[in-house]
């Protein structure tokens, strides 16, 4: 059945079928896990949700109850839907037509707690074009929808508080547009509140005649984060309605509490306003009018008093006076007993809000009052005096407390007992407040009276032309020495020093005249000692009299400064002149006032040449714009003082370089007077410093590792390649010895005889490896050099290391390379004659075993000698792999299928204490390799593992996809930056130390003893992953086991393998054409000539080149294969090929060698030959090689 093509066909779709299936499990298990870790509810169902076909796990969790009731019956569903939602959501979801529906609805759970969720539904199609199922996803938007209800819940709260609060509420944003306005701002305004809302109509043009001083800067402070408030404040209507309002403005801020505006309360008290001034001016004349009949009541009273049995006259004065006192503004009232109240007037029931009915059902006067204060009124009216007088506070009928100022007096006749209690009262709540504001008042004052740095004196003007002191502050106190109350028994006159040139009197003219006058004079202290002081004094007015108020500020600081600034203007004058370095001075606008005799050295002009002249004059142009732009900086105030580097013109056109200092002089006031400015000469320094520079920038650009350091060991100079290597800061390293910087040990090792010798005179060289902190371990080529200082001798030495581990590794390469090199040649010269003795061996061995029966004797033995020469045909071939000289067969490979066929292999053949562990990336890229040298490379490395673990161990075999970037690239100069395949082989074995790892890539090295190993394993190994392209690195510690990474270039993704499909059937191919065999070998023309016959073709044998030609030349129509061996004395085998191709462009040549390299096979395939078969070669090799060339066209 195996060359059925059904069979084959079908077996394959079995095999698709199987992946697929393989696929689908592996996507069902992915969702599987990712529906029970939903938090949501996924589920399907036929297309009317007549049975449900899953249902996930989250079910349970947003529902409360199991899902198995729903499987059975979906409908169920509608059960479990909040009442007043069912029939929404089963009509949505019913007469959704197309399968999809989005909804949202409440369901009750088994607990009695309901919960919102979104339910959403999609139809899934089937190759019909009809729904096959139902889909859905329900999610849990409980916390969502509360927050959202108690969101638009808050948001209608305050939208309802807004819209009928009696206070107008606007907002504005950062620009004064509006963007709220409610009800009651509409009401005040007269503007409907589209018209601002929404559009570009600020504060100012709504209301243009705002009073916009009273409120511009509440307003701005409100947009820079202060609230404000403002009173009684005017405005004017686009109609003329004029009106006061009282204004709160609060800044508006975000969530990040950025402001994005301010937000206004506006209360209108346009009616509260007049209603205050028209009550404040009855106010004032009603109380003039109820002081005049207050008195008038109080004269009545004594006549009433004097002439009671007067009952008519005194009961029309009676009436009149009722008169008079029901329109007072004050509380009048009339009482016959402490419990019963016989007449109030109408003030004393809008202060109390009692009319005589409730006072007196209430009981009275007294529950006006506290029980203290009403025994204190008792006393007083019943005691001698008959009247008490005084501030009290009365609790209203509302509960309120109102401070008054009560008159009460006891109304008793001449001759009689007491008739009853007569109380004037008066509301002093406003004046209580004033009173409290200005108790307020006079304690800031007071605050600040004495918390000024001068000192305060306050003292009247008399007509004797004396000045009494009234008060004085702390500092005053302080300054003269005495307390308060001596000082204030004082006048002006008694603490003016005698010797004062002021004139008081004319002093005291100026302030009278009301004129501030400011002057200085010597004052006495209480000590006698005298002090200088600037006295300013104005005129105030206390009482209705003139006074003076005057601030006093010592000055003795200040006139000490003055003396000093005179000794320091004489120093300066000398130090200007005799300065050693140039000096000059320059007005405001550059021009030079004077100079010293060091600047006309430095310039070579005279000081009288320089009188005048501009600074832009010497100044080379190409430094003028800095020195402009300083000295502009300095007179706007910015910058008092500058430096810098410029050059100045000499007079004899050479440049001069200077450091130029600048210092800007002012007056008492500020304002700029004149420049100093000092002119270093630094030409000779700027030139050293050219000089040095240009050194400074070589060593910094040096890759080399450069550092003085002195007789000490300190380092005093290092460049930045040096501090990277080490990986040390400046600072950590410049003035530390060496012994701090690298420890004491490895200096007094390795360092300092070296420095030491250096010092001497000696210069060191050496080469050797160091691990640095930067960069890690280098090869470094090192030198110290004395260096002399002013005497010739040593005071140090300049190291220099050079990096040249990149040389080193390529010297070491190539030493490596030189040593295969040479093997690979001996390898080489011996292999042609070694595969042609093999390939006779073979030859007949095979013919000798096709004619053997089963059961022959001969049997076994010839089979042992086939599987000798298998082997020995495997040595030739790692030698000629190592050597590089054998062709690679390179085609796209899976190498985890490779590393898995090999396993089994290595299985069987090492110990089985040894346990094999492969961990092979899924995602494998595929290489371009040969398979058989990579299964070589595999096994070399098996065995070598298991000889290094032979009690026993863990052999692990990796593989995995990585990037090799530009700096690994650098680092190993052998290899390529790009992507590659990583192949990992580590044993737990011996391991082995840094000297024998150095050599186990050398031909021959080996560490076994003799006749356990040819130490070719490794070098092979070597030579094979050379021959990919590749690269090979070994990390190994003694004790700490062995591992091998191997590079290998990895394929473009989607590069499928090419497995060998040469179907190799019991009957080899025949023919009946002419083949011309051409080898100097006579034992491989016999077998050569023998296996063809035996497949039916006719053979012609020739030995030399010369020989295949000739006969060629004379029989080449016959001849329609020409095998070829390519190492023949002569005229060797790639001429031959040459001059056949001449002869014949057309002939078909095979190329059969028991050595050759790809570069040669590759030239001869070039060249035109169709064709390779190595030596030996088996009978079915030959016989497919032979037929396929002679077919092919």
């Amino acid at each position: 059945m195996g060359d059925n093509p059904a069979y084959e066909d079908l077996l394959k779709r079995v095999e698709a079928l199987e992946a697929e299936n393989r696929a689908l499990k592996s996507v069902e298990e992915r969702f599987r896990l990712f529906a029970e870790h939903l938090d949501a509810v996924f589920w399907t169902g036929s297309p009317k949700l007549t049975k449900m076909y899953y249902i996930s796990p989250g079910f349970e969790k947003i529902w409360g109850r199991p899902p198995d009731p729903v499987y059975h019956s979906p409908s169920v569903l509608l059960d479990y839907i909040y009442p007043d939602d069912r029939e929404f959501a089963e009509r949505t979801i019913r007469d959704s037509q197309s399968g999809r529906w989005d909804i949202e609805y409440r369901i009750v759970r088994p607990d009695g707690t309901d919960r919102w969720i979104r339910d959403r539904g999609l139809p899934l199609l089937g190759a019909n074009g009809r729904t096959a199922q139902l889909v859905g996803v329900i999610t849990d938007e409980t916390d969502r929808k509360m927050a959202e209800l108690a969101l638009a819940e808050q948001e209608e709260l305050y939208k309802n508080i807004l819209e009928s609060m009696t206070e107008g509420v606007l907002a504005l944003d950062t620009n004064y547009r509006y963007t709220l306005y409610n009800p009651a701002m509409e009401r005040i305004s007269k503007i409907p509140r589209d018209q601002l809302v929404g559009t570009d109509r600020t504060l100012w043009e709504v209301f243009p005649k705002y009073d916009k001083r009273g409120i511009e800067h509440i307003v701005k402070g409100a947009m820079d984060g202060r609230a404000g408030h403002a009173e009684s404040i005017p405005y004017q209507l686009a109609d003329g309605t004029r009106g006061w309002t009282d204004e709160t403005f609060v800044p508006l801020r975000s969530a990040g509490g950025e402001i994005r505006g301010v937000v206004a309360v506006v209360r209108e008290v346009t009616l509260q306003k007049l209603a205050a001034d028209e009550l404040r001016a009855a106010r004032e004349e009603l109380e003039q009018r109820v002081l005049d009949r207050t008195r008038e009541l109080v004269e009545a009273n004594e006549r009433l008093e004097a002439e009671i049995e007067e009952r008519t006259r005194a009961q029309e004065e009676l009436v009149r006076l009722r008169q008079a006192v029901d329109g007072a503004m004050d509380a009048i009232s009339l009482s016959d007993a402490p419990n019963h109240m016989q007449y109030a007037n109408q003030s004393f029931i809008d202060l109390t809000g009692y009319d005589l009915e409730s006072m007196n059902r209430a009981g009275g006067p007294v529950v006006l009052h506290d029980p203290s204060n009403h025994q204190e009124i008792r006393a007083s009216i019943y005691g001698p005096t008959r009247y008490w007088q005084g501030e009290s506070e009365i609790r209203t009928r509302d509960g309120r407390r109102i401070p008054v100022e009560m008159k009460v007096s006891r109304i008793t006749p001449p001759a009689g007992e007491m008739r009853g209690v007569f109380a004037v009262t008066r509301d002093i709540s406003e004046r209580k407040e004033a009173e409290n504001k200005l108790r307020d008042s006079m304690e800031r004052y007071g605050a600040l009276f004495n918390g000024i740095t001068d000192a305060v004196l306050v003292h009247m003007l008399d007509e004797s032309g004396r000045s009494r002191m009234i008060d004085a502050n702390d500092v005053a106190c302080r300054i003269l020495g005495y307390n308060r109350e001596e000082l204030l028994d004082l006048t002006s006159e008694d603490i003016v020093a005698p010797e004062s040139v002021v004139d008081l009197e004319a002093v005291r003219r100026d302030l009278l005249a009301d004129r501030r006058v400011l002057f200085e004079q010597q004052i006495v202290r209480k000590d006698g000692t005298r002090i200088p002081v600037e006295v300013h004094a104005r005129l105030i007015e206390l009482d209705g009299r003139p006074a003076a108020l005057s601030t006093m500020r010592d000055v003795t600081e200040r006139k000490q400064a003055e003396a000093a600034l005179q000794e320091s203007e004489e120093r300066f004058r000398t130090a200007f002149e005799f300065a050693v370095i140039g000096r000059g001075m320059l007005t405001i606008d550059g021009r030079y006032l004077k100079v010293n005799e060091a600047f006309c050295r430095t310039v070579g002009r005279s000081a009288e040449e320089m009188q005048g002249r501009s600074w832009r004059n010497i100044v080379h142009p190409d430094d003028q714009g800095r020195v402009f732009e300083a000295g502009r900086e300095s007179i706007e105030g910015g910058l008092e003082s500058f430096s810098m580097e410029i050059r100045l013109r000499h007079k004899s056109g050479r440049d001069v370089w200077v450091r130029l200092m600048n210092a800007l002089v002012r007056n008492a006031d500020g304002r700029p007077l004149y420049f100093v400015v000092d002119h270093e000469d630094i030409t000779s320094r700027k030139a050293y410093e050219e000089m040095l520079g240009r050194y400074e920038q070589i060593v910094s650009a040096s890759t080399d590792l450069m550092a003085l350091i002195d007789r000490d060991f300190v380092i005093r100079l290092a460049n930045r390649r040096y501090l990277e290597a080490h990986g040390f800061q400046h600072q950590e390293v410049v003035g530390r010895t060496l012994a701090d910087v690298f420890g004491e040990k490895i200096f007094n090792q390795e360092v300092r005889q070296r420095f030491q010798r250096c010092l001497d005179g000696e210069t060191i060289h050496f080469r050797t490896w160091f691990h640095f902190a930067g960069t890690g371990r280098r090869y470094m080529d090192v030198s110290y050099s004395p260096y002399p200082g002013p005497d010739g001798r040593p005071v140090g030495a300049v190291v220099n290391w050079r990096d040249v581990t990149d040389s080193k590794n390529l010297e070491d390469q190539l030493a490596q390379a030189q040593k295969i090199e040479s093997v690979g040649t001996l390898a080489g010269g011996i292999a042609h004659d070694f595969n042609n003795m093999l390939q006779a061996i073979a030859g007949y061995t095979e013919l000798l075993l096709m004619d053997k029966e089963e059961d022959h004797a001969d049997l076994k033995h010839l089979k042992i000698i086939e599987q000798a020469t298998q082997k020995a045909r495997g040595l030739t071939r790692q030698l000629l792999t190592f050597s590089r000289k054998m062709q690679s067969d390179l085609r796209p490979t899976d190498l985890n299928a490779e590393i898995e066929q090999m396993a089994v292999l290595l299985e069987r053949t090492i110990p089985r204490m040894i346990e094999i562990d492969l961990k092979l990336a899924g995602d494998l890229r595929h290489v371009k390799a040969d398979r058989l040298q990579l299964e070589q490379v595999i096994m070399n490395l098996g065995i070598n593992a298991s000889q290094a673990m032979p009690d026993g161990g863990r052999l692990v075999i990796e593989t995995g996809n990585i990037s090799l970037d530009e700096n690994y690239g650098l680092a190993h100069l052998e290899i390529s930056p790009g992507d590659y395949v990583l192949l990992t082989v580590t044993d737990t074995g011996r391991g082995m130390d840094d000297e024998t790892r150095q050599h186990i890539f050398e031909p021959f090295f080996t560490t076994k003893d003799p006749g356990q190993g040819t130490g070719l394993g490794l070098a092979v190994v070597y030579g094979i992953v050379k021959n990919h392209a590749g690269h090979i690195h070994c990390y190994s510690e003694p004790e700490r086991g062995t591992s091998f990474r191997i590079y290998l270039p990895a394929l473009e993704a989607g590069v499928a393998p090419v497995m060998d499909n040469l179907n190799v059937s019991a009957k080899l191919p025949v023919g009946d054409e002419t083949v011309l065999f051409v080898d100097d070998d006579p034992l491989i023309l016999t077998i050569g000539q023998g296996l063809l016959k035996r497949q039916g073709y006719q053979v012609i044998k020739a030995m030399t080149g010369e020989e295949a030609i000739e006969i060629y030349r004379e029989q080449g129509r016959a001849i329609d294969l020409v095998v070829l061996d390519l190492s023949m004395p002569g005229m060797g085998g790639v001429r031959c090929l040459k001059e056949l191709l001449e002869i014949d462009p057309g002939a078909k040549v095979l190329i059969a060698s028991g050595y050759s390299s790809e570069a040669s096979v590759q030239e001869t395939l070039d060249h035109g030959a169709r064709g390779y078969i190595g030596k030996p070669f088996g009978l079915a090799e030959l016989s497919h090689t032979v037929r396929a060339i002679i077919d092919s066209e």
